[in-house]
């Protein structure tokens, strides 16, 4: 079990995957910042100008990390077409390299094939959680570094968690709590998905 862990962790292509979704979500929260800063901006000159419509401000860090970005924004459409194919990656190629060397025959001889697929199984689903999660959290804690985080209401519909989507309910109670049962969900699916 370990070995399959260590192997599943320290694998070069699972380096260069997580560290390529890592800067996607460091990019898309910098955007996410950037468009944060402008809209500031432009309510800052409208209150200087004294204009009479002033909008609304509805951003919020919960609606600005990338999942819980509002409609089909680009990047988080991209980033979750992307992700089965990246996690694949790393996981696939040591499967592959295992069963071309017959090394993967070896571990079967040696711990049985039942002891053997359960190990690698919680391997790569570890580590494919592990490929959403930290990057995931990285993009929510670097955009509410910068964005506020203050509580929504049903009636302004500030945001794109409608009635009937999961977790609606829990969103409108506990925003911090909703974020984090959607990081879990986001790594759990993903990861199982492999």
């Amino acid at each position: 079990m370990k070995h399959e862990l260590y192997k599943a962790f320290h694998n070069n292509a699972y380096k260069v995957v997580f560290i390529a979704i890592t800067c996607f979500c460091i990019f898309t929260a910098v955007i996410s910042i950037i468009n944060y800063a402008s809209y500031s901006d432009y309510l800052s000159y409208l209150k200087q100008e004294n204009a009479s419509d002033i909008p609304f401000s509805a951003e919020s860090v919960y609606n600005n990390w990338i999942g819980g970005m509002r409609g089909f924004s680009f990047f988080p459409t991209l980033f979750y077409m992307l992700i089965p194919l990246l996690i694949v990656i790393p996981n696939g190629l040591s499967f592959y390299n295992e069963a071309k060397s017959g090394y993967q025959r070896l571990l079967i001889l040696k711990a049985g094939r039942k002891k053997w697929l359960s190990a690698k199984y919680l391997a790569v689903f570890l580590s494919s959680a592990c490929l959403i999660l930290i990057p995931l959290l990285i993009n929510v804690l670097l955009v509410a570094c910068f964005i506020l985080a203050y509580a929504h209401t049903i009636e302004r519909l500030s945001h794109s968690v409608y009635n009937g989507t999961a977790f609606s309910s829990l969103f409108y109670k506990g925003f911090a709590l909703y974020t984090v049962i959607l990081l879990l969900f986001f790594a759990g699916f993903y990861s199982r998905w492999y």
